[in-house]
């Protein structure tokens, strides 16, 4: 059988099978969720890919499914290509970090902008937040503007988790300025509008 040659970068990346660490089963995993070429790969989070096949198998799937799931779209993003181990460290810092943070009734919200008041919000809605402007975000390119961002965020949300939030948009400019502060998005230098970047 002949051996499927590994893209070294996103663009050179034509099949699934080419992305590193995706072999057969796993490009079989994907398209069976939705993910039918590289590409579709872009923005997505890894984690409810993860879950969408653990429901569509109606089986848990081992963990190191999802850190394959990290590497693959980290790649696509324009991240170096590395082994899928690589990203558990991770992914098991953002298992602890929800888990931690759903036994806890408010995360502080800060801003970067001087004299401004931080904000305090129910954890399960700022992981839900957060999760989805992290995933709206590319890390390289010219960013997003900011005044798409709601759109963004309401698109990956599910009808009951934006049924819970209430306001989206107001949870997505407290949450966006608080990942600002914490370092996990930036804004483009000099864009005027405002762009945003994952870092």
């Amino acid at each position: 059988m002949a051996t499927t040659t590994k893209a070294t970068n996103a663009s050179a990346a034509e099949s699934l099978e080419q992305i590193p660490n995706i072999g057969p089963s796993v490009a079989q995993d994907l398209r069976s969720i939705g993910i039918k070429a590289p590409r579709d790969l872009i923005g997505r989070d890894p984690e409810r890919l993860y879950e969408r096949l653990c429901r569509c198998t109606d089986t848990r799937q081992d963990p190191c499914v999802l850190d394959t799931f990290i590497s693959a779209v980290r790649f696509m993003e324009g991240a170096q290509a590395r082994p899928w181990w690589h990203y558990t460290p991770e992914r098991k810092a953002n298992a602890s970090s929800v888990s931690r943070r759903s036994s806890e009734q408010w995360v502080v919200c800060e801003t970067p902008t001087p004299g401004k008041m931080e904000k305090k919000i129910h954890g399960w809605k700022y992981d839900i937040v957060r999760k989805a402007i992290l995933a709206s975000l590319p890390r390289r390119g010219p960013g997003v503007l900011f005044s798409e961002l709601y759109s963004l965020v309401e698109q990956r949300l599910t009808r009951e988790e934006h049924e819970r939030l209430g306001s989206v948009s107001w949870y997505t400019v407290t949450v966006k300025l608080a990942l600002e502060v914490k370092g996990e998005i930036t804004r483009v230098k000099g864009a005027v509008p405002q762009r945003l970047l994952r870092n």
